[in-house]
Parts: structure tokens; sequence; C-alpha cells
């Protein structure tokens, strides 16, 4: 049976598809650690030794967010496998949401 309300079931994204864009294009995108350098950039750091650090700390935080993504879809998937020994469905959820605001609307003209 198909789980309409269930957006769990995207596609995964490569990890150079959920790099973070930063620029005004997605040319303009960063490829990881083997990005070229733009030396007219005042912000780059031009020394080395100190590329070399932020190189490492780049690759810890993105390994780093790697493993929070894995934990949090392991801890969804097991809230959903909770919320199905409870009975709680996608429908009776949205239900529950449904009325909730309806209730809400109603208080607000009031």
């Amino acid at each position: 049976m198909m789980d309409f309300f269930n957006f769990k079931n995207e596609p995964t994204m490569s990890s150079q598809e959920s790099t973070p864009v930063y620029g005004n294009t997605p040319t303009e995108t960063t490829n990881s650690v083997n990005q070229e350098v733009n030396i007219e950039d005042p912000y780059v750091v031009q020394d080395e030794e100190e590329r070399e650090k932020i190189r490492l700390e780049l690759i810890q935080t993105e390994e780093d967010i790697a493993a929070m993504k894995s934990t949090l879809r392991s801890k969804e998937a097991a809230a959903k496998e909770l919320k199905r020994k409870l009975g709680i469905t996608p429908m009776s959820e949205v239900k529950k949401d449904v009325a909730q605001g309806w209730k809400n609307l109603q208080q607000s003209n009031a």
C-alpha cells in the first residue's frame, strides 16, 4: 500500500547535489574540498597551512552532518514504527490537524 502522506520516500541526493549554493547562480556551487581558489577574493585564506586546517575542519564538519542525517533518518523510521504500533496513521493525523485548524478558525472569527 502506498503511503501518500509520507514524504520521506524522496530520492536521496548525492553529496555533490546536497552541497549548499554559495552565490547567486547554481554554477557557483562548492565542489567540496577540491574547489578552485579565487585569489582575487579578499576573504580567501592564502596561507597554505591555514588552508589545510580549514580543509580538515570542512571534511570533519561534512562527516558530522552526514552522521547526523543518518541518525535523524533512523529516528524518523523508529518514530514511524512507534506510531504504527499505537495505531496513529497518516490519515488520522491529517484528520486531527484539519479538525484543530477548523476549531482555530471558528474561534478566531467568533
